[in-house]
């Protein structure tokens, strides 16, 4: 009987010993995990996949085209750069029409602003020019077209 007390708490020790082995095992495991991490702005899901933008990180004063899906797709010829976290309109981009792309403050009295839309269609590229003023940081670009309508793409500008 002695004998099988004896078994029994070496059982019980080493059965602890192992638990307590595994629980460390495991806490170091979900320790050493990297949390999930969101490394900037991301795109709306609604508009993912209907414009791309080329390159995708520009510099100021930099020409960049815009891509579209849909060759049906009906936009004018302006479009909008905006704060990527809050969607404020920072800058107004206008498509150059076999002369260089303009660009204008939206925070410029006297700047030019959107008129109606031109009706362009096609898969593009429209070309476009990164403004000279942008910081570094990551924009939404989007047609200027009511929200329901608007294609949009993140451009990253990095000097």
């Amino acid at each position: 009987m002695a004998l099988a007390v004896k078994i029994a708490v070496v059982s019980a020790a080493a059965c602890a010993v192992l638990v307590g082995g595994a629980i460390a095992t495991l806490t170091l495991w979900q320790r050493e995990s990297p949390a999930p991490a969101v490394t900037g702005p991301t795109l709306d899901p609604k508009y993912a996949g209907r414009m791309g933008v080329t390159p995708a990180t520009a510099k100021p004063g930099q020409r960049i085209g815009a891509t579209f899906t849909d060759p049906e797709f009906i936009r004018g010829v302006a479009f909008t750069l905006a704060s990527a976290t809050d969607g404020k309109v920072l800058y107004y981009i206008f498509r150059g029409r076999g002369e260089k792309p303009t660009w204008s403050s939206a925070t410029d009295p006297n700047g030019l602003r959107p008129g109606g839309g031109a009706g362009v269609r096609g898969h593009g590229p429209d070309n476009l020019v990164v403004p000279d003023t942008a910081a570094d940081g990551t924009y939404l670009l989007c047609t200027h077209e009511t929200k329901e309508d608007q294609a949009c793409a993140l451009l990253t500008v990095a000097r």
